[in-house]
C-alpha cells in the first residue's frame, strides 16, 4: 500500500510539473507573439517615413558611385555565361598559396611572376569586400522594397474590392474591372457571354482516290 501511495504521489507530482510547464510555454509563446507584434509594427512606422526624396538621393548618389568605379571590367553577354565564378573557398585556397609561394620561393622558376601573384591576391581580396558591401545594400535595399510594396499591393487588393462591388452598379467599368485583375484567364476557358464559341474545324475534303471505292480484281472478274 505504501509503495502504491508513494506511486500516485509521484504521478501526481509529474502532472502539475506538465501543468506548470504548460503555463509556462504559454506565457512565453504569448511574450514571443507580443514582441514580434510590436516589431510588425515598428517596422510599418518606419517605413510610412520613409520618403521619395531620400530614396532617390540614394539612388543618384549610388548612381555617382558607379559612375566613378572605373575598374570595373564589362563582360559581354554572351560571354557571361561562359565566364566561371569562383567560390569563396577558392579564394582562401589562393591566398594560402600565396603564402606558401612566399616561404618557397626557391621552388618557383625564374619566370614566375611572383609580385604579380602578390597584387592580383591583394585586388581579390580588395574586390571581395567591394562586392560584400554592394550585396549588403542590394539585400537592405530588397528588403525594405518587400515590405512597402506588401503593403501596397494589400491596398490594391482593397481598392480593387471596392470598384468592383462599383462594376455591379456601372457596366461601364468593365474594361477597367478587366485590367486591374491579377488572374488570367485558363486556356480552354469558355468565351464570355455575347461572344459566338468557335466550333470544331470542318472535315478536310476527301481526295478522290479516297471517294471512289476500290475495284475488285482477280479471275473472273473483268476491269472497268
Amino acid at each position: 500500500m505504501g509503495g502504491f501511495a508513494a506511486g500516485c504521489a509521484s504521478l501526481h507530482v509529474t502532472d502539475s510539473n506538465r501543468q506548470d510547464n504548460g503555463g509556462m510555454d504559454a506565457h512565453h509563446s504569448n511574450n514571443n507573439d507580443k514582441v514580434k507584434l510590436r516589431k510588425v509594427k515598428q517596422m510599418k512606422k518606419k517605413a510610412h517615413a520613409i520618403t521619395m526624396e531620400e530614396v532617390d538621393a540614394a539612388t543618384t548618389a549610388l548612381k555617382n558611385q558607379h559612375g566613378t568605379m572605373h575598374f570595373l571590367l564589362p563582360v559581354l553577354p554572351e560571354a557571361r555565361g561562359k565566364t566561371r565564378s569562383l567560390a569563396t573557398k577558392a579564394y582562401r585556397v589562393t591566398e594560402k598559396r600565396l603564402k606558401a609561394a612566399r616561404e618557397h620561393g626557391e621552388a618557383l622558376p625564374a619566370s614566375f611572376d611572383l609580385r604579380g601573384f602578390e597584387r592580383d591576391v591583394t585586388l581579390m581580396k580588395s574586390l571581395e569586400q567591394c562586392r560584400d558591401m554592394a550585396a549588403r545594400i542590394h539585400s537592405d535595399v530588397q528588403d525594405t522594397l518587400n515590405q512597402v510594396a506588401t503593403e501596397a499591393f494589400r491596398a490594391g487588393i482593397e481598392a480593387y474590392g471596392h470598384i468592383k462591388v462599383a462594376f455591379t452598379a456601372s457596366p461601364g467599368l468593365k474594361r477597367t474591372v478587366g485590367d486591374l485583375s491579377a488572374r488570367r484567364p485558363k486556356p480552354g476557358k469558355e468565351p464570355p457571354s455575347g461572344t459566338p464559341a468557335a466550333g470544331p474545324p470542318p472535315p478536310a475534303p476527301a481526295s478522290p482516290a479516297a471517294q471512289a471505292p476500290p475495284q475488285e480484281s482477280g479471275p473472273g472478274k473483268k476491269a472497268a
